[in-house]
């Protein structure tokens, strides 16, 4: 390399080969989770010390100097204490990723890391270590030739009705009202939650007199405590929060929940009529139904193919073996329930209904997350190894399906995804949808239409029948039998 090319040479490339004399070791400290130690030669820290203090020196006021011109000794003793710490943050921010990378770790989630407890050395090299939890190492099943049942559906009438159902609940509005509270009513209230180590108030919660959270605190039989109730009623429920609780200090702890009602809004459902059908686009009920059914045909369709990839999702769960890190199945729980409510979004089930279920969603999601992760890492294993990528437009299509249903403008539908933090979901969703159908392209699919199901009533009142008919019988043979009897006695006598 000639002197002009190492007088050119990028800061960054300087940064690069300082990293590299970083000493790195990994030790394993649980299931799937290693410590890693970091030393970072005295070299390297000088350069970082140097490097900070020159930026500070070009922006640090000092009496008697003008700005950028005091001498360094000077800036390192008026500032040295206070810039310790950044110079300590910043090395490693630095060597982190170059160490996970280094030590060739695929890790699940962030870091973990107590820089409370590490000091900047005044010399020599400086050491620190962390925790961080890594993917499991498993070996993938066949994929090709995944026996498939494929379920043929044709939509019933009582289906038909409940889409109905569900377009006039998305339809639903709610009024003030003085009376007691009734099933389904919305209620305004402030809450105060109490127990050891807790303590919590929020004046203004927004509940449903059903099934509900309150504060991240499934609340199953809350329906039966708000039944009944007005403005100044309160109700109070002793309950234990979930060990998956948002906050760490509320995890499994008793806890008592105080609810004061401030206001009662009625539920207010539209009629079924012409109309409501009016409103829609179409003449009348009956219109509105036949289009109904077609539209569910197609939602079969979509549900058959979705039934197929569970077929295929659970075919590579019950086969891929391995474990997964206790931490990040913790970290994930919330995410899995937010995956839940999504699908449940797809299938254009209304908001009210899904929180209504809210609760129940919540005590069973613990086995869904562990299943959930293994799948989504399965997935990703398999994307890897076919080189299935998903492109921006395949995401925006999926938001745009999902924005008409809910009858909102696909860029606003997105921004409430990202702010709800479900974009990744819907990323995630889109990925697991593609390498399903390439492995259902691979697959051997068997047709089958469901079974009709026989009336009961009809069943049990044959078999009634049968057997009546059959005591009938028994008793009338048993009476020749005794008559025979009873003439031969008279011969014989």
């Amino acid at each position: 390399m000639t002197e002009k090319n190492k007088a050119n040479k990028p800061e960054n490339r300087q940064d690069e080969e300082q990293k590299s004399q970083n000493k790195v070791k990994v030790e394993d400290v649980g299931n799937l989770k290693k410590k890693v130690h970091v030393t970072i030669p005295e070299s390297g820290v000088k350069n970082k010390h140097d490097e900070m203090f020159s930026e500070l020196r070009n922006s640090a006021q000092i009496p008697g100097f003008r700005i950028g011109h005091a001498p360094q000794k000077l800036v390192e003793k008026r500032f040295g204490k206070e810039i310790s710490a950044d110079i300590r943050n910043s090395l490693i921010g630095d060597s982190i990723g170059e160490a996970i990378e280094q030590a060739k770790l695929k890790t699940l989630g962030e870091p973990e890391i107590d820089l409370d407890k590490i000091e900047l050395p005044d010399k020599g090299d400086f050491e620190f270590s962390f925790d961080v939890e890594v993917q499991p190492e498993f070996k993938l099943p066949g994929l090709k030739g995944i026996k498939v049942t494929k379920k043929v559906f044709e939509p019933e009438d009582s289906r038909v009705n409940q889409a109905l159902e569900n377009i006039r609940a998305n339809r639903t509005s709610y009024e003030k009202t003085e009376k007691p509270t009734r099933e389904g009513d919305s209620v305004t209230a402030s809450v105060k939650i109490t127990g050891k180590n807790v303590e919590h108030e929020n004046p203004r919660v927004q509940v449903r007199v059903a099934p509900s959270v309150v504060e991240g605190i499934p609340l199953p039989k809350l329906a039966e405590k708000l039944a009944g109730k007005k403005a100044g009623h309160s109700v109070s429920i002793k309950t234990t929060c979930p060990d998956t609780h948002p906050k760490e200090d509320w995890q499994s702890k008793p806890v008592m929940i105080d609810l004061t009602v401030k206001e009662v809004q009625r539920k207010n459902i539209p009629e079924l009529n012409d109309d409501f059908a009016a409103e829609f686009g179409f003449d009348s009920v009956a219109g509105m139904k036949k289009h109904i059914a077609e539209d569910l045909r197609s939602r079969m369709d979509a549900e058959s193919r979705q039934d197929m990839r569970t077929q295929v999702s659970r075919y590579l769960i019950n086969h891929t073996d391995f474990e997964l890190p206790e931490g990040f199945t913790k970290r994930h729980t919330a995410e899995a329930l937010n995956r839940r409510q999504l699908k449940l979004m797809q299938y254009g089930i209304p908001r009210e209904k899904i929180e209504e279920n809210l609760a129940e969603l919540q005590a069973s999601v613990d086995q869904e997350t562990v299943e959930g992760l293994k799948l989504s890492l399965i997935v990703q294993r398999i994307a890897e190894d076919l080189e299935i990528e998903i492109s921006p437009a395949k995401i925006n299509a999926r938001i745009a399906q999902m924005a008409h249903q809910y009858g909102k403008r696909p860029e606003r539908f997105k921004q409430d995804l990202v702010n709800n933090g479900m974009i990744n979901q819907v990323t995630a969703a889109v990925l697991e949808e593609e390498v399903m159908e390439k492995l259902l392209g691979d697959a051997k699919i068997e047709e089958k239409k469901p079974e009709k199901k026989k009336a009961p009533t009809q069943k049990k009142t044959v078999k009634k029948t049968k057997k009546k008919k059959a005591v009938t019988k028994a008793k009338k043979k048993t009476k020749k039998n005794r008559k025979e009897v009873r003439g031969k006695i008279r011969k014989q006598s």
